[in-house]
């Protein structure tokens, strides 16, 4: 059965739908992940969904994340169809409900909804383009599903209108391309696209939908990184970067300092800055180490101590301890919890610290940071992307007391939330400590993190929420945002 006609049959009332989300969410955002041949057979389905719910839809408790996600996936599926019809329920859902659907998809409703004109269609050309570049700047894991976005609004416009007003938009374009704030602009798939001849309305459509396909597209097998054997430890040694850390006490704030001096020896701090790719990008340079704990640091420290300030170290008390840092740049979580440790005077017996990180140049560094906070504990290092991770990657000890920590990662959409379930239900038998935290971005990333949680809360009486918190920007200190959830659970 497609997943729309389980909808469909789920929905005879909002309390059946409101559980059928809650257990299926994650079906649904895989769904939205599969290929573009895949999505489009259930075009139809989706819309008869859409048209004879929205009396369903419309009153979910949209306090909860899984129902909020729901209608983002619903409205991403909209927008990469150019289902108008669908959108206009959808619209209203939104609205009423103040829904976060991020400034992609806001993006996308300035050209499938309220267009009483083809004139619309140019002249919200500029703020369509803003919209997709802050996504870009502030919102999205890399800049695909933009660049995608765009090419779907111009494609929409040459299927739907004349050729007149495609033509309006290429002279905007080509204007735009002179603007510094509108980069995004200058991807080669968008100046071939914008290239091909309007006149063959037909088939430019059809090349453009290929296009945006290519950049959707899905990792293929001949795509996977190739890692370094799982059996070799990496660590940084003979660098000035190590040379210097021996000068400094194990303190968090310490090893920035050293990193805020490095960087602000570089003339091309910008480009360094923009390389980062808001953080979520491998790193590969020595400048982007420093850059990245220069930019954002201070409030991975705030957040992660936010969070640390309810794991309840008396529960820990003389036990051992595993830590597993997933995709652990750095290992700034790390660091921090040794010294929250240290400063609690807590004696907890740290055995091992699991490394995960798919980047060979933070990895080192921080095996690097973790034997400075601690000489006594053996490190395992995983050079490895998430989806990468094997079970006898991360075995654990059944008696030890596991310590996963989830530091921006959780919310990213480029690995599958299925099997890193699957790694920690197999590998990690025993008692789990889960702290999690990411900044806040939309409704749709914060209910991915709530996915990872929710299938411990659904599947283990055990289960045990100790905090959980989510501040948008002007809620939390600085302006900065966060999303924490802190939980146990014995496997």
């Amino acid at each position: 059965m497609s997943i729309f006609d389980s909808l469909y049959n789920a929905a005879t009332d909002i309390s059946s739908l409101d559980s059928f989300l809650k257990r299926n969410i994650t079906n649904i955002a895989d769904f939205c992940s599969e290929n573009v041949e895949t999505q489009k057979i259930e075009l139809d389905k989706f819309e008869y969904f859409v048209l004879f719910k929205t009396s369903v839809i419309k009153d979910l408790d949209y306090s909860k994340s899984y129902n909020r996600a729901f209608v983002y996936y619903l409205v991403e599926y909209c927008e990469r169809f150019c289902s108008t019809s669908a959108i206009v329920q959808l619209y209203q859902i939104i609205q009423d409900n103040n829904l976060n659907i991020g400034s992609r998809l806001d993006a996308a409703m300035l050209y499938l909804y309220n267009t009483p004109s083809n004139d619309v269609f140019v002249e919200r050309f500029e703020e369509i383009c803003a919209k997709l570049q802050i996504a870009i700047n502030e919102e999205d894991d890399d800049d695909k599903k933009s660049i995608a976005s765009f090419l779907n609004y111009y494609s929409y416009v040459i299927y739907n209108t004349s050729q007149d007003f495609a033509q309006k938009l290429q002279s905007k374009y080509t204007i735009a391309l002179e603007n510094k704030n509108l980069p995004f602009l200058k991807n080669n798939l968008i100046r071939e696209s914008l290239s091909l001849d309007i006149q063959d309305s037909g088939n430019t459509y059809q090349t453009i939908q290929a296009n945006i396909d290519k950049i959707l597209g899905k990792k293929e097998s001949g795509d996977i990184i190739s890692y370094i054997t799982n059996d070799d430890f990496l660590i940084e040694t003979s660098t000035n970067y190590a040379e210097l850390l021996k000068k400094v006490s194990p303190k968090f704030q310490a090893i920035r300092d050293i990193s805020v001096k490095q960087f602000n020896q570089y003339e091309n701090q910008n480009d360094i800055f923009y390389s980062l790719g808001r953080g979520v990008k491998i790193l590969n340079e020595d400048a982007q180490l420093y850059s990245y704990i220069n930019s954002y640091g201070n409030m991975h420290e705030a957040k992660m101590l936010s969070a640390l300030q309810y794991l309840p170290l008396d529960e820990l008390y003389c036990k051992n301890i595993e830590i597993f840092d997933w995709a652990c740049g750095q290992g700034l979580a790390s660091t921090i919890l040794f010294e929250y440790i240290n400063n609690h005077k807590s004696n907890l017996n740290i055995r091992r610290v699991v490394l995960i990180e798919p980047s060979e140049i933070a990895l080192k560094r921080a095996a690097l940071h973790v034997r400075h906070f601690d000489s006594q504990c053996e490190i395992k290092t995983v050079l490895k992307d998430i989806d990468s991770v094997q079970f006898a990657d991360i075995q654990s000890n059944t008696n030890a007391i596991k310590i996963h920590l989830f530091s921006n990662i959780l919310d990213v959409d480029g690995f599958s939330l299925e099997h890193l379930i699957s790694l920690v239900e197999q590998t990690q038998k025993g008692n789990n400590y889960f702290v999690c935290v990411s900044p806040y971005i939309t409704d749709a990333k914060t209910a991915r993190i709530d996915e990872f949680v929710q299938h411990f809360a659904n599947n283990y009486n055990s289960y045990k929420t100790y905090y959980e918190v989510e501040n948008q920007k002007g809620d939390w200190k600085n302006n900065w945002t966060r999303v924490v959830r802190v939980f146990k659970v014995n496997l």
